[in-house]
């Protein structure tokens, strides 16, 4: 955020200070931030969402389960 004089972030949880005018965000599911900016008594308000996806699913198979010393 830029151009006030103080801010406030919302949902202020998970971020590392929330009267900057920067903040560092690590959410694990999807969230909208809000940031009141204020100045002389005058309020701005934004929001930004961000979206986090499902982390993918691996399987691994093996088309011989047996092994022999030396193999791989």
């Amino acid at each position: 955020a830029q151009g006030a004089a103080g801010y406030d972030w919302f949902p202020a949880t998970g971020l590392n200070n929330t009267v900057t005018a920067s903040v560092t965000a690590s959410p694990t599911q999807t969230v909208t931030y809000t940031v009141n900016g204020t100045t002389e008594g005058c309020t701005s308000v934004a929001s930004l969402e961000i979206q986090v996806g499902n982390l993918p699913m691996i399987a691994i198979s093996a088309t011989d389960s047996t092994l022999c010393p030396g193999q791989s």
